[in-house]
């Protein structure tokens, strides 16, 4: 499973997953869209696609369009993941694209 979401301020991006497939190993990119100041972007994990838990975090010191990967599997498969902004500056920047993906 695999998205792309774009925030221009803080919030969720779209829930991924179909409940019946598990997923255990993530990466999550980050690429910005002019210069942006400073970006927290994060990938969370669930159970039940409504309590969500912090799996990987991406921030402007990790680097515009460098992947952070998971080195290990999670213990506990999760059945839905989504990307979250939590804290953005755009500066003179326009946006920040996350990309995630999720695999068995």
């Amino acid at each position: 499973n695999n998205r792309s979401d774009t925030f221009t301020g803080t919030g969720h991006g779209t829930t991924l997953g179909d409940g019946f497939q598990n997923a255990k190993f993530f990466a999550l990119q980050v690429d910005q869209t002019g210069t942006v100041t400073t970006w927290d972007v994060r990938l969370e994990g669930s159970l039940n696609g409504t309590t969500f838990t912090q799996l990987l975090a991406h921030t402007n010191v990790t680097g515009t369009g460098v992947t952070v990967w998971q080195a290990a599997g999670i213990l506990n498969p999760v059945l839905y993941f989504r990307a979250r902004c939590a804290g953005l500056v755009l500066g003179a920047g326009t946006n920040v694209i996350a990309k995630i993906l999720g695999t068995q």
